[in-house]
C-alpha cells in the first residue's frame, strides 16, 4: 500500500490530506467534485496495481459541522470507531 497508494496520492494529489492504517484509508476532500475526481483516480490506480476497493466500505461521506450545513446519510468506521454524521 505504501507505493500503490501513499506515494502515488502524495504525487497525484499533494493538496489532499489522508490517513491510512493498514488497508483502511480516509481521504479529506474540499468538495464533492474533488472527492469524485480523487475516488475515480484511486479506482484507476488500484486497478493498474491489480487491487480493488472494498465495494461496501468505499464511499464518500459528508462531515457536517457549523461551517458545512449540508446533509448526507452515512456514518463511517475507522480503526474500530464509528464516526457519526450529525
Amino acid at each position: 500500500m505504501h507505493y500503490a497508494f501513499d506515494v502515488w496520492i502524495q504525487w497525484q494529489f499533494p493538496q489532499v490530506p489522508f490517513e491510512r492504517y493498514a488497508d483502511d484509508v480516509i481521504v479529506h476532500c474540499k468538495s464533492k467534485g474533488q472527492a469524485e475526481q480523487v475516488l475515480a483516480a484511486i479506482h484507476g490506480r488500484f486497478e493498474r496495481c491489480g487491487l480493488e476497493l472494498h465495494p461496501t466500505k468505499t464511499r464518500m461521506v459528508y462531515c457536517k459541522d457549523s461551517n458545512r450545513p449540508g446533509e448526507h446519510e452515512h456514518t463511517f468506521d475507522f480503526l474500530g470507531y464509528t464516526f457519526p454524521v450529525p
